[in-house]
């Protein structure tokens, strides 16, 4: 009789994947963020998925609630706290440290939980972790674009002290990893090996997605990436409490939350109230105080500055009250190794976020581009189709750019588009309900999100008002607005915006019929927009 507490093996066969969809997708914005920073991490990950899915193929797993596919993503994303830290600083790291980053770095996608508990968890627990920690192994640190030297990978593994059991060690001879080479493409590898544990399951492949916002995602507000520093901070160095706080000219401050969160930053100074210690701080030297130097009830204290591109960014707070033991040597070079990497992950956020503002920001004007104006209303329209009524967008094109360019020069022109977009941010009521973008040229767009009903109409003709008081004692200027609200027979950004655009073309032609010129029929070739408006209001 069978011994219902013991685990029932499963063979490769039914070795099989539930993964979601959105936990591939996150793998794949991972994968894609590690490939951006460093080409080398992507491609030991890639090779460690490649490894750790012959080994499936050779071994019976006895762990149900460990899939194949989730297996795979955490041998490719076993070090994905490079993303975030110095590749040369993280590998001088304790394992352990590392592992507990790696899986902080996973748990802030709920989808990539069960990758996160694989990653964090000790080789010895099961076959799984023991696969991931063959694959490593047996991977190393090969340059991008190389394969290991497996007869020499395979003369350390006997030498490595790794409890592995013996039938996970005579899967490696029957592996094959000879015929393994490097992928040329290591996120599309990964995936595809994911790909193909979903199809032996019989489901279907699911769709992947390697968006911006993902990837920043994954890098990490620096609020975000500040609380995890600061817990694994107190959690290394057995600290009752620690905080990783910004330092500046009036002395340390909290850090918001998220980046444009609206909570505050807090002044600090209960915690550093001491202007030798900030100014020493301040230049980069490590402070330990004892408790003749503290506030009552702290028996010790470490403040670790924390740089960022060189500069002095913060510091590092860590204390244990006076029930504990004081700090030695042993837990201040751990908190400097702690601040080191956080210096490094929001040096790197910081990098990541001026790429973002890039790729979604107006050069000139500073406003949303249109992609970012794509991306807002693409998330209005995957709402209910009720809770999208009170949006609406106002379409804005500058008359006669064309002859302030060719008249009076580009600066006049770039000027003109400036002028332009002070007007549509004067014009906005609630600024946390609208999105101003400058969709390119002299087109500008501006999407309410909530309160459109009371508020659009009055909008649109404070953009036309301000833009034309901003003309001064010079030439008159004037700006055409169409207005469109979602409806229920509006149901994509397509239709919104084209009849937005047609009731912007409606304006000009008012104002074309006002001044005595001929009017263009409002009816224009699909695909033509352009050239039939700008024709009727430059002739």
């Amino acid at each position: 009789m069978s011994d219902p507490t013991r685990p029932v093996p499963i063979s490769p066969a039914r070795f099989v994947s539930s993964m979601s969809d959105s936990a591939i997708g996150a793998v794949a914005a991972l994968m894609r963020v590690a490939e951006l920073y460093d080409p080398a991490v992507a491609h030991r990950a890639a090779l460690r998925a490649i490894v750790a899915d012959r080994l499936l193929d050779r071994v019976d797993v006895a762990e149900a609630d460990h899939d194949r596919a989730t297996v795979l993503a955490a041998a490719a994303l076993r070090d994905i706290d490079l993303v975030v830290t110095r590749p040369e600083e993280s590998e001088q790291a304790d394992d352990t440290a590392r592992t507990i980053l790696a899986a902080n770095v996973l748990t802030r996608h709920a989808q990539l939980g069960a990758v996160a508990e694989l990653v964090g968890a000790a080789p010895e627990s099961s076959t799984s972790t023991q696969i991931i920690a063959l694959a490593d192994e047996l991977v190393g640190c090969p340059a991008p674009g190389w394969t290991p030297s497996w007869s020499s990978r395979l003369d350390r593994l006997h030498r490595a002290a790794l409890e592995i059991e013996a039938k996970v060690l005579d899967a490696v001879s029957l592996a094959g990893l000879g015929s393994i080479e490097s992928p040329p493409d290591p996120t599309e590898r990964v995936i595809g090996l994911l790909h193909e544990a979903r199809n032996r399951a019989g489901t279907r492949a699911p769709t992947t997605s390697d968006a911006v916002a993902a990837a920043v995602d994954a890098a990490g507000h620096p609020g975000d990436l500040v609380r995890l520093f600061a817990e694994d901070a107190r959690r290394t160095t057995q600290s009752d409490r620690a905080l990783l706080l910004r330092l500046d000219e009036a002395g340390t401050s909290e850090v918001p939350p998220a980046e444009g969160a609206s909570t505050p930053a807090r002044p600090a100074t209960d915690l550093i109230d001491d202007f030798g210690v900030l100014a020493e701080l301040r230049a980069g030297v490590t402070v330990r105080r004892d408790t003749n130097d503290l506030p009552v009830g702290v028996r010790s204290e470490m403040l670790v500055p924390v740089v960022v591109s060189g500069s002095v960014w913060g510091v590092l707070v860590c204390r244990r009250t006076e029930s504990t033991e004081p700090f030695d040597h042993a837990d201040l070079g751990v908190a400097r190794h702690v601040a080191r990497l956080a210096g490094a992950a929001l040096g790197r956020t910081e990098h990541w976020a001026a790429m973002e503002r890039m790729a979604l920001r107006d050069q000139l004007t500073g406003l949303a581009n249109r992609f970012e104006l794509y991306r807002v209303l693409d998330r209005i329209f995957e709402r209910h189709p009720t809770d999208r009524l009170d949006v609406a967008v106002i379409m804005c094109d500058v008359d006669g750019l064309k002859d302030v360019n060719d008249n009076e020069g580009h600066e006049a022109g770039d000027r003109l588009l400036i002028d332009a977009a002070a007007s549509l941010r004067g014009a906005v009521r609630a600024p946390e309900r609208t999105t101003v973008c400058r969709m390119g040229g002299d087109e500008f767009c501006l999407v309410i999100d909530g309160g459109a009903l009371l508020t659009a109409h009055a909008i649109s003709d404070d953009i036309e008002a301000l833009f034309a008081r901003s003309a001064g004692s010079g030439p008159a200027r004037s700006i055409s607005c169409g207005l469109a609200f979602v409806t229920d027979e509006i149901t994509s950004r397509s239709e919104l915006l084209r009849a937005a655009d047609l009731n912007q073309y409606e304006t000009k032609r008012i104002r074309r019929a006002a001044r005595g010129l001929p009017i263009e029929p409002a009816v224009r070739p699909a695909g033509d927009r352009r050239a039939v408006r700008d024709q009727s209001t430059n002739e």
